[in-house]
């Protein structure tokens, strides 16, 4: 989750996860109306106006999920979890239930729901998001998309469940770190910003991939559970469509793509502490 991928990341671990709504068994419908999978699930409390958590790119997920191995674990270990001993409750958990309405209602009003879930040897994984909601945002018009990913480790490779958790974190700070200090293609990354008060471990960074494409990126880790977010958004002046070559396009501040990242962050933070803890 070397320096950062140039390229928009893909939204899976290793293993062939699906891109939520993807072909492995996404579904999408209009947004807030997230369809059911025939399956028990979880539903999150969301508590309104919770702060958020923001999660590096899901590039990095690809290689935490896939490693497993004592290089990942080699990057510097994070203490003891404090809910190590919590065993996580039955049940999957309803990510695309994790994100409170009024914020979805406010970043992405008119997106496209789509979820999406694995299980294999490595871990399980369960993702949502809502793509590409073109909405008036003040005096301009916004394009936004935001993705969660919830997942859940096992163990492998002579490592417990949770001791792979803290690898792929740790694989994850120390990739951003790099890109900070060692940015690729002409990439602008921000320095990490460490969370207080979110699972074991997390932290947000922003990224501008080109002139216009601010992504904010966050990760927290909950015991053997790593959750990733991304909030990605573009805007132009004024109300109407995008104007045709994106010459008008503006980039989202630095300080407002970390914003809404860590507070969709902290939101899917109470919600799977929750879901761990068994909490209804």
């Amino acid at each position: 989750m070397s320096g950062p991928d140039p390229a928009p990341p893909p939204w899976e671990p290793a293993g062939g996860a699906p891109r939520p709504g993807g072909t492995s068994g996404g579904t999408a419908s209009p947004a807030g109306t997230a369809d059911r999978v025939p399956r028990r699930r979880w539903a999150a409390p969301v508590a309104a106006g919770a702060t958020a958590l923001a999660v590096t790119s899901g590039v990095l997920v690809h290689l935490a999920a896939g490693s497993g191995v004592p290089e990942g674990s080699a990057g510097h270990p994070a203490a003891a979890s404090s809910q190590s001993s919590v065993r996580p409750a039955d049940g999957d958990p309803d990510v695309c239930a994790m994100v409170g309405g009024a914020e979805l209602a406010r970043l992405v009003p008119q997106a496209a729901v789509k979820r999406g879930e694995r299980d294999d040897a490595l871990s399980t994984v369960w993702n949502c998001s809502w793509n590409d909601s073109v909405h008036p945002a003040g005096d301009h018009t916004e394009q936004a998309t935001v993705k969660v990913q919830v997942m859940r480790y096992k163990e492998q490779y002579g490592l417990t469940a949770e001791e792979r958790a803290r690898a792929g974190y740790a694989l994850h700070l120390r990739i951003a770190r790099t890109g900070a200090t060692a940015p690729a293609g002409g990439h602008r990354i921000s320095s990490v910003t460490p969370l207080t008060g979110v699972g074991d471990e997390a932290h947000v960074r922003h990224t501008r991939s080109t002139a216009s494409l601010a992504t904010g990126d966050g990760f927290g880790r909950f015991g053997d559970v790593l959750v990733t977010v991304e909030y990605r958004a573009v805007r132009w002046p004024g109300r109407g469509p995008r104007p045709f070559g994106g010459g008008q396009d503006r980039a989202v501040p630095v300080e407002d793509a970390l914003r809404e990242t860590e507070l969709v962050l902290r939101q899917v933070s109470a919600a799977v502490t929750a879901w761990r803890q068994g909490r209804p």
